[in-house]
């Protein structure tokens, strides 16, 4: 990781251990076969870290394995049909936007921290101290929010989901997802193209909203490398990689920004004028250090046309499943 990035993230406190299932097709299977595995599993393994975890570990791991499927999701969308992709993606966001602003809270608090200890300039004034008691406040509240009940209605529509599984990811007696790379393509090609747009959308003008919405298709795009990463030594050994560390520092920008918002647009928070505008400052230089350094990441991994990209990620996938007989 570049040294001006891995100075900017903060480190994430490790949950406890839970075995993560594999997240990777094999090549001794079928597309449909490989889809189902992986997104079943996905699914009982958000039903299992929101069980046995603590609430903040519990969501966060519930929330990436739901990003997960419909990361799945979106590269069999042109096969499925909007039909299918639309009531199927609106469910699994519905979860995720139920868990959302519990993990949120959680990792604006954890960013703020970071923030603060690693810039030796900015002493902990009692001011900030207030406003980091506030952002605790906040994370225990939505946290508190995520009781036995909403947990049952997570529960349950995590459930349902895996009976649709079957509508596009193939039912076992009945494969209704053709064993060709041409299946997943149009997927692939279409978030790789939104996310190349959105990278000079951000570029062009670094604003809050562009480097979101960049930030939302580099996620999907990881995670879809990932579920294939075994095809090729260039996707496992740089791609995938780079796509972390790109997901990861565009995120910590996110926070960062959401930060800059909370402390510029509600005076109440940081009452000490003084105090907020060294705060916002502090914010907006290692937002703006952190753009500078995922920008030659991004443009990397964005250097292909989209069907140049797509038709190597092709290429490695059939001679794959050749060696594999």
């Amino acid at each position: 990781m570049p040294e001006v990035s891995s100075r900017l993230i903060p480190e994430r406190p490790q949950p406890p251990s839970l075995e993560m299932p594999s997240f990777r097709l094999q090549a001794d299977e079928s597309l449909a076969e490989g889809l189902r595995r992986v997104t079943s599993d996905q699914l009982q393994y958000a039903r299992r870290a929101l069980e046995q975890l603590p609430v903040d570990a519990g969501v966060h791991e519930a929330r990436k394995s739901v990003k997960r499927v419909r990361a799945v999701l979106r590269l069999t969308r042109s096969y499925v049909g909007d039909g299918v992709y639309g009531p199927d993606n609106a469910k699994l966001r519905d979860v995720g936007r139920t868990l959302g602003p519990a993990r949120d809270a959680a990792v604006l608090l954890q960013t703020f921290d970071a923030l603060i200890a690693q810039d030796a300039a900015e002493p902990r004034t009692g001011v900030l101290e207030d406003f980091r008691h506030q952002l605790a406040d906040r994370r225990q509240t939505l946290e508190n929010e995520i009781n036995e009940t909403v947990k049952r209605e997570v529960l349950g529509s995590l459930d349902q989901f895996k009976t649709r599984v079957a509508d596009w990811a193939g039912d076992p007696n009945r494969p209704a997802i053709p064993d060709d790379f041409a299946t997943i393509a149009k997927g692939f090609r279409r978030i790789y193209r939104q996310g190349r747009k959105r990278m000079t959308d951000a570029q062009a003008n670094p604003s809050i909203s562009a480097f979101h919405l960049w930030r939302n298709r580099v996620r999907y795009l990881r995670y879809q490398v990932d579920l294939i990463s075994e095809s090729s030594a260039y996707l496992a050994a740089e791609l995938a990689p780079d796509l972390a560390e790109l997901a990861v520092g565009l995120g910590t920008e996110h926070d960062l920004a959401v930060l800059s918002e909370m402390a510029g647009g509600q005076p109440d928070l940081i009452q000490d004028e003084a105090s907020r505008r060294g705060l916002l400052k502090l914010l907006e230089r290692h937002r703006l250090d952190l753009q500078a350094a995922m920008g030659p990441i991004g443009r990397r991994i964005y250097l292909e046309a989209p069907r140049q990209f797509v038709d190597s990620l092709g290429a490695g996938w059939e001679k794959w499943k050749r060696r594999a007989g």
